[in-house]
């Protein structure tokens, strides 16, 4: 329902979801349903990561890695700071928590040719309301 009334809205701003999750066969719940959204324009970028895919410890991708692509960081930097998008993190607190903010600060702090620290910039989102956690231990 929030995907329909924020494509409703004039100048609904870009929606880019990453998602991660351990194997596409069995964890991947929500496949047909993302992608549905994502050609039909609701989502605007759809990225996944699978980091059992390969069963290759050394070779696990995670969501993090995803961000940190070329494309992808110039496109969550933009977002983010261009476009005062809005940031929600969603799963495990423990470990993929702290790894995506990790990786976003990195973005912001490389991306802005060294004039903005990533983790006052993340800190800032959070007191604006425009860095949300869903996160559990």
């Amino acid at each position: 329902r929030r995907v329909a009334l924020a494509a409703a809205a004039d100048g609904a701003a870009r929606r880019v979801l990453y998602f991660g999750c351990r194997r596409r066969e069995h964890d991947y719940l929500y496949a047909d349903e993302l992608q549905r959204h994502a050609d039909a324009g609701d989502v605007h970028s759809l990225h996944v990561a699978f980091s059992r895919a390969g069963g290759d410890k050394a070779q696990r991708e995670y969501v993090q890695h995803v961000m940190a692509r070329d494309a992808n960081a110039a496109e969550l930097y933009a977002a983010l700071h261009d476009n005062n998008g809005y940031l929600y993190v969603c799963g495990d607190a423990r470990l993929m928590a702290k790894d995506v903010h990790a990786a976003i600060a990195r973005i912001v702090d490389e991306r802005s040719g060294g004039t903005a620290s990533g983790a006052k910039f993340l800190e800032q989102l959070s007191k604006q309301g425009r860095y949300q956690k869903d996160v559990w231990f």
